[in-house]
């Protein structure tokens, strides 16, 4: 979430793995990463993660405890 929060249009699967780990990871453990997330923030707040041709964004915010 906070890799996400870091850019304010969009970020690449390929960014978001260097932010996240460090380093360079394979797509499929970043989707796996989104994929937790969403679940994580349930069905309210999930659907504000979006995928876009080049990878991945925030949409709307929220404050915690609210909507």
């Amino acid at each position: 979430l906070f890799a996400l929060l870091q850019h304010s249009k969009e970020a690449t699967w390929q960014e978001l793995a260097r932010i996240v780990w460090g380093k360079d990871g394979t797509k499929n453990d970043v989707e796996k990463a989104i994929q937790r997330l969403r679940e994580d923030l349930g069905p309210d707040h999930g659907v504000r993660v979006v995928t876009t041709e080049k990878g991945y964004k925030l949409i709307g915010c929220w404050a915690p405890g609210g909507s």
